[in-house]
């Protein structure tokens, strides 16, 4: 009871805004449920079998996309069409911009840090960590072995990961942990190392973005073409049946 009464309140809420345009990016049963409770006129989603968990029965304006496998950012491009907008994507110039004052900022930090040139981030959701987290340990031993071969280290962290964060950094002498930062502070600091190694997921992106070379963990998803950062970014994919199969020699020869 108490949780329809929720719903009720969410929906009456949302739908006091009488947006005109509600756009589906995600796909899902959920995102297509709030979709609907929008009630906007116009419910952008994409066609059936391209999105999941009948996500399709939310939306009234379908986008069927050329290749189901594009890459995120494309794939989002592609919803605004049936707007008129420009979807073209140059990765050379995706777009991403830093504020004047936050990048100085993030310069500042990364010269007081000694400019080291490798961004990790071990975290990421633990409900799929099969897909994406690779195991503390083997991250200790991959950064030993940079550290030794003159690659340092900051591993960033977000919600709850502090602590794994910190364990991992604390036992390398070559690494150390980031600071507190909400997204456009990750974002700018980020943006300047030489590498990224990491979960899929936000992390990645704010580092391919902005030029980065990015390595990433996934698992047996269906088409990993969906993360790929594009070209002309440098970008590895580390995939195995579950991310704790790949070898650290595996990883270690994707950011050398």
């Amino acid at each position: 009871r108490r949780a329809l009464a929720e719903i009720r309140r969410f929906k009456a809420e949302i739908r006091a805004e009488r947006y005109e345009v509600a756009l589906d990016f995600h796909g899902r049963l959920r995102s297509g449920l709030v979709t609907w409770m929008s009630g906007a006129p116009l419910r952008l989603g994409y066609a059936r079998g391209q999105e999941s968990e009948g996500n399709f029965l939310f939306t009234n304006r379908k986008v069927r996309l050329p290749d189901p496998g594009v890459n995120r950012v494309l794939r989002f491009l592609r919803l605004l069409g049936p707007l008129g907008l420009d979807t073209s994507f140059d990765a050379k110039d995706p777009g991403v911009q830093v504020p004047g004052a936050l990048a100085a900022k993030a310069g500042a930090w990364y010269e007081s840090a000694g400019k080291p040139p490798l961004a990790v981030y071990p975290g990421g959701s633990r409900r799929r960590a099969g897909n994406y987290r690779w195991p503390a340990g083997r991250w200790v031993e991959l950064l030993r072995d940079l550290e030794g071969r003159g690659v340092r280290s900051v591993v960033f962290w977000g919600p709850d990961e502090e602590a794994e964060a910190s364990a991992i950094a604390g036992a390398v002498a070559g690494s150390r942990l980031a600071p507190r930062t909400g997204i456009s502070e990750m974002m700018a600091m980020i943006g300047r190392f030489r590498a990224y190694l990491g979960t899929n997921t936000a992390a990645l992106h704010m580092a391919w973005l902005q030029g980065v070379p990015s390595a990433f963990f996934t698992g047996p998803v269906a088409d990993a073409r969906k993360d790929v950062p594009l070209p002309p970014v440098p970008s590895r994919a580390l995939q195995a049946e579950t991310v704790d199969k790949v070898e650290v020699s595996d990883v270690r020869n994707a950011v050398l």
